[in-house]
């Protein structure tokens, strides 16, 4: 279904309104420091981000390092921010944690006085611990760009069964509103950019269930879905200001009168009022994944997608307009002079081109969450418990003496094969680590600007 989009688009303005980030720039290697929310290689909010910037400037070298940690916090984060981030010499830092440091467990129906107390011991903590990964970049990453991003909601309404019995945490979304504001005043204090997704997200689910009473935010009430992984991403753009055109157009009787993001050349009239040219665009549109066609039509999604073209002083009556001899669409004359966004419609060569470089960005997510994400963090804590249990992590056996321990307690199948696939790699890391650094120009190639041939032509109905 469609989402009503006002609230939505209002709060992602409210939350760039205060900040003062540049858009990334050729040579930027930016890193995305987290939980499993920022980690998992489904379709999520970084991969957003990274598409937009694949496709919008083809011609920059941007990286985006996938820094997230399954169940993570902000402690943890502090240990890792060396390793995984200031060697990776990013020159721009993401963080959002808050999920895994609220304490969940104590919240419950009925709570204790004792679950109470935990509760406000568990935001102390955060609070140190957050200010302590603060002054971790701050010395490892001092000239790196800061972006904080509040914690997503904890879906306090859906309903989650444990071993057929059912599970209610009530107010552990508060408790993630807590940490929230640890992250705006952070931000603040620091002079960071805030991407306040706490504030967004919520009103996103308040809308959503103003029309659809049951839903679900997140499944398992802690991974928000792809549609609102899709606006997180967008609104970390809108808090860089970030580009939104793909390009603009404007042709009148044979000549271009616009052309932002655009060349356009060998401009020709026919005998009916038709023109046909030739364009080079600079960039791209966006395609949007299926599975969060649910968002697709909130304002601050729509906006970053605009490949704008019109067609002033036309006659009467509809037009056609063809691309590479493929017809694209028709349109009346008032239409056309209004102008026609393309940037969705899936018959362009663009369009086409485009879901080429997003499926290569897809497959190289999954690879870059298998080994810059888990296999990092399998091997930074092996390397901080093996020697708690005098093992040597530089020995092959000891290795495998850690493993059959560490799986007798594993219950997730997917962990348990990270766990086995990193322990066997152990000594490949490093070089696995260059394939996926590799992956990106790889990518990129495949959004490099090609021209395209533009024909419009009178057709008598609307098609």
């Amino acid at each position: 279904m469609r989402i009503p989009c006002g609230t939505i688009l209002a709060a992602a303005l409210g939350a760039a309104a205060s900040a003062s980030a540049a858009m990334f720039k050729d040579g930027d290697r930016v890193a995305f420091l987290g939980d499993s929310i920022t980690e998992r290689g489904d379709f999520n909010y970084v991969r957003v981000i990274s598409d937009y910037y694949l496709t919008r400037f083809p011609e920059a070298d941007i990286r985006f390092l996938n820094a997230g940690s399954n169940g993570g916090g902000a402690r943890q984060g502090a240990l890792r921010f060396a390793d995984d981030v200031a060697s990776r010499r990013a020159t721009a830092v993401s963080i959002m944690f808050g999920m895994n440091d609220v304490g969940r467990s104590n919240y419950k129906t009925n709570a204790t006085p004792e679950m109470l107390k935990a509760r406000d011991g568990h935001l102390a903590s955060y609070r140190r611990n957050y200010a302590e990964l603060m002054e971790s970049c701050a010395k490892a990453s001092p000239d790196a760009a800061l972006y904080l991003l509040t914690p997503s909601p904890h879906d306090d309404q859906t309903v989650f069964y444990r071993n057929k019995a059912c599970v209610q945490i009530p107010g552990c979304n508060a408790g993630i509103g807590r940490c929230a504001e640890i992250v705006r005043e952070e931000a603040a204090k620091r002079g960071a950019t805030l991407v306040d997704l706490y504030t967004i997200l919520n009103a996103y689910v308040r809308e959503r269930r103003g029309v659809e009473p049951d839903f679900k935010f997140a499944d398992d009430r802690v991974h928000p879905g792809a549609g609102a992984n899709m606006l997180m991403g967008m609104a970390f753009l809108a808090a860089q200001n970030a580009d939104r055109v793909v390009s603009d157009i404007a042709i009148r009787e044979g000549r271009c009168l616009k052309s932002i993001k655009a060349e356009v050349s060998d401009i020709a009239t026919n005998e009916n009022g038709g023109v046909s040219f030739t364009v080079l665009e600079r960039s791209l549109p966006m395609p949007f994944a299926d599975d969060a066609s649910d968002c697709t039509n909130a304002p601050v999604v729509a906006a970053f997608n605009n490949q704008i073209l019109a067609f002033y002083m036309l006659d009467g009556g509809n037009w056609t307009l063809t691309i590479d001899g493929d017809e694209v669409c028709t349109a009346s004359s008032a239409e056309w002079e209004r102008g026609v966004n393309l940037a969705f419609n899936e018959k362009t060569p663009q369009h086409r081109q485009a879901m080429k470089v997003l499926e290569a960005n897809r497959a190289r997510a999954a690879r870059a969450n298998e080994i810059e994400a888990a296999r990092r963090r399998i091997r930074h804590e092996m390397l901080l418990k093996m020697p708690q249990q005098k093992l040597d992590p530089s020995k092959a056996e000891d290795r495998e003496v850690y493993l059959a321990k560490a799986l007798e307690s594993m219950w997730w199948e997917p962990s348990k094969v990270q766990m086995k696939a990193a322990v066997r790699e152990w000594n490949d890391l490093d070089r696995l680590l260059d394939e996926c650094d590799a992956a990106w120009p790889k990518v990129r190639a495949l959004a490099k600007p090609v021209p395209h041939k533009y024909v419009l032509s009178r057709c008598e109905t609307v098609k």
